[in-house]
């Protein structure tokens, strides 16, 4: 894995001392193709989430979220990234997985849109500039047909409308980047699919203020990064938690020679997570303290 990194913020997170990736008891199982699928019995209740397992949903959920409903803006302004490619670098790097089915398909559809989001944005900032030089144009001459004065001062009024042509349309290009993904999965054949997309981008009747602020429909790069990079060190915090208590169990039954192996991996873990939280805690603004 790479280690993570904060554009402009410091040095980067160090990455884990192993692999501690946690493989999802709720993934179904790969059948090979030449195997029929073998019917699995309906459960006879239904099973709550362990604390752990619930943590590490609710990290998962406000990680998709932000893809769903900023996956095309950019989160990075000077290097032209988006909150996509980020979180698939992200992602990627550490080889983690959602342990929500429906998440993972979601994070996969994302990155199936974005492919075709670059082609689309390349057309709509086509036309975009074209409309643009036409206001641009169409301001010039109005502006020259009545106004006399030196070069520097008719320089000046042309920077000025061309400024102000530019403006005008900031809004019209952040909403396309912002509704991209939703506009295409609102109305994804898969029930679940539409129902999570919906709840994640229309608004709510009773949005608290913070709610309401984090998801309002413009938000500067510099916000978003740090509302998206709490969330995605969070879920790794969770991990590192979850498979430090993982190994904590696995020791009060190991033998003598792999206690010792347990413990080593738990001390480099703890160390690790330290680190972790000392840094994104120096770097990340917590979204309960943004007013």
């Amino acid at each position: 894995t790479t280690a993570v990194e904060v554009s402009g913020q410091g040095d980067p997170l160090p990455p884990p001392p192993f692999d501690v990736n946690i493989p999802p008891a709720s993934y179904p199982q790969e059948v090979p193709a030449t195997q029929p699928p073998v019917p699995q019995p309906a459960p006879s209740f239904q099973q709550q989430p362990s604390a752990h397992e619930s943590a590490l949903q609710k990290c998962e959920y406000e990680v998709i979220q932000y893809m769903v409903k900023y996956g095309c803006s950019f989160i990075f302004e000077y290097e032209q990234l988006t909150v996509i490619e980020w979180l698939t670098k992200e992602i990627t790097d550490d080889n983690h997985r959602f342990t929500i089915p429906l998440y993972q398909k979601l994070y996969k559809l994302c990155q199936e849109l974005f492919s075709d989001f670059t082609v689309a944005f390349s057309n709509f900032m086509q036309s975009v500039e074209e409309k643009k030089h036409q206001l641009y144009t169409q301001e010039i001459e109005q502006f020259r047909s009545s106004f006399e004065g030196n070069v520097a001062e008719i320089e000046r009024k042309e920077e000025e409308a061309k400024q102000s042509v530019d403006a005008q349309f900031e809004n019209e290009i952040s909403e396309y980047r912002q509704n991209f993904i939703f506009k295409h999965l609102s109305s994804h054949p898969d029930d679940d699919v539409r129902e999570i997309v919906n709840e994640i981008c229309l608004p709510k009747h009773s949005l608290s203020k913070i709610h309401a602020e984090i998801f309002s429909q413009h938000m500067d790069s510099q916000r978003l990064l740090a509302l998206v990079s709490a969330s995605l060190f969070n879920w790794k915090l969770t991990i590192i938690e979850i498979k430090i208590s993982q190994l904590e169990t696995e020791l009060k039954s190991a033998t003598i020679d792999r206690q010792f192996e347990i413990l080593k991996k738990i001390q480099e873990l703890t160390t690790y997570r330290k680190e972790l939280a000392k840094l994104t805690g120096e770097r990340v603004v917590n979204p309960k303290n943004l007013n």
